[in-house]
Formats: structure tokens, sequence, C-alpha cells
């Protein structure tokens, strides 16, 4: 049986980002999402055509701000 992560991991390889993140979000575990912005191809995801959700990407942008004491530089690509 895969953890979280595994399958955070499993999603972000498969390209389905959404799925990730909102996975991720989920878990209220800030430091899975930041495993998960760690992992996904920014090139990708954060383009002018983000593939994120709105919904998961305002969660995403209220969980990275809640603590912007570890992976300032990660969390401000």
């Amino acid at each position: 049986m895969y953890d979280t992560k595994d399958t955070i991991k499993h999603l972000l390889h498969q390209g389905q980002f959404n799925k990730a993140f909102h996975q991720a979000l989920l878990a209220n575990d800030l430091n899975l999402v930041e495993y998960t912005l760690k992992n996904a191809d920014h090139t990708v995801v954060f383009t002018p055509d983000c593939c994120l959700e709105q919904k998961v990407l305002l969660s995403l942008i209220q969980q990275i701000s809640a603590d912007m004491s570890n992976h300032n530089e990660l969390k401000q690509k």
C-alpha cells in the first residue's frame, strides 16, 4: 500500500499535477506540500496556462504563505 508521499510522487510522474497537489493539500501537512512543490516540474505546472484548478492554487498559496520560515526560495518560484 502506498503512503501519501508515494502516491504524490506517482501522480507527479504521471503528469497529474492537480491531483498531486490536491492530495498534498488534503493531508494538511506543510512538509508534504513542500515535498510536492520540490518534486513538481515548475516549467509545466506554473505557467501562464497553469494546470492547477483555482481552488487548488488558492489553497496552495494559503498553505505555503502560512509558514515562510522554510524553503522560501522554493515557495517564491
